[in-house]
């Protein structure tokens, strides 16, 4: 009977602990990673997540011009691990947030429109907006323009965090476009207490196993694409992914050149949607079985390598995630030699 309960005990602290397979023990069902078994032994590297583009933008956030129309979390409970969020420091003013000019969104619309326009614009936000980093400030899911909608990062990561928690045997991954300093986003991550669940990777060294990530509790993935490194989790994304090119107006101008990402890169993100007003349209071919896997097929004939994210827009819509679930049957085809 002594060893009995001594044996229930240690088995119950393994399993509290994670270190515990229960799939080990008789009669029960083996562990399954991000819903296959197979994928357990894999390393993050060698697993296809399907992913969406501005995943904030949905119609049940407010946005008027959606490329979900799914929410996050149904988008997560459908079989989306990889979500593409972007990330702005905001001013709430009435029933709008203003767009609070930090030097990385200043950068990256000086790229695009010119000093002279920038400044125009900064002017008139100015105008008509509490100050920028003021009390009121804050993190916010938008795209180019949170006057155009914003949602509270923190109310993003809530429902990631309430959806990990469900699922505790899938990992999940976010490419952040950010445009806020790292350090606040590390605080918002810990507000929505996730920061202790995001892996730390160091560049170059080798990708864990879905199975060591699970049991270690650190099942997300965090991607930073212009920052990175503090706090650790925040990983700069493409010191680590390589992708394609992402503007698109039609099928046949679909590539798979490289755009950002050294060549060695182990992760490949396949940026995989059309822009224009075709795009809705052409949404059943763009996202079918067959253009999604001629895709893959040419970009692991260019590449070397198997995709590890396909990033789409209207997830609802076609088949991405069976053709995910297809190629990780598969397994990798191909991939970029090793560091």
């Amino acid at each position: 009977m002594r060893r009995t309960v001594i044996l229930l005990v240690v088995i119950g602290v393994a399993v509290a602990s994670g270190s515990w397979d229960l799939g080990a023990v008789a009669g029960a069902r083996p562990r399954r990673c991000n819903g296959t078994a197979a994928l357990c032994a894999r390393t993050f590297d060698h697993v296809v997540l399907a992913g969406t583009h501005n995943a904030m933008l949905t119609p049940q956030a407010g946005f008027a011009a959606p490329e979900q129309g799914w929410s996050i979390r149904e988008q997560l409970d459908a079989g989306i691990r990889a979500l593409l969020l972007d990330v702005y420091q905001g001013t709430p003013n009435g029933d709008q947030v203003c767009t609070d000019p930090t030097p990385l969104k200043v950068a990256q619309l000086t790229r695009q429109l010119g000093e002279e326009a920038v400044d125009q614009l900064i002017a008139a936000r100015n105008a008509r907006c509490p100050p920028a980093d003021g009390p009121t400030s804050g993190l916010f899911l938008c795209h180019s323009f949170c006057e155009q909608g914003a949602v509270p990062l923190e109310d993003g990561l809530r429902t990631i965090r309430t959806f990990l928690e469900h699922n505790p045997n899938d990992v999940v991954a976010l490419i952040l476009q950010d445009y806020a300093e790292a350090g606040d986003i590390g605080h918002a991550f810990e507000g929505a207490h996730l920061a202790n669940q995001a892996l730390v990777h160091s560049p170059g060294s080798r990708w864990p196993t879905l199975k060591r990530m699970i049991t270690s509790g650190t099942r997300l993935v965090v991607f930073s694409e212009h920052q990175g490194g503090t706090p650790r989790w925040l990983l700069p994304a493409f010191d680590e992914m390589q992708d394609t090119p992402f503007t698109f107006s039609t099928v046949a101008q679909f590539s798979c050149a490289p755009n950002r990402g050294p060549a060695d890169a182990p992760l490949l993100l396949v940026n995989h949607w059309l822009s224009g007003p075709d795009a809705a349209a052409m949404l059943p071919i763009v996202n079918g079985r067959e253009q999604l896997l001629a895709r893959v097929q040419r970009c692991e004939a260019e590449r070397g390598m198997t995709p590890d994210i396909i990033a789409v827009d209207h997830a609802e819509v076609g088949d991405v995630i069976a053709v995910v679930h297809e190629l990780n049957r598969r397994g990798p085809a191909r991939r970029a030699s090793s560091r």
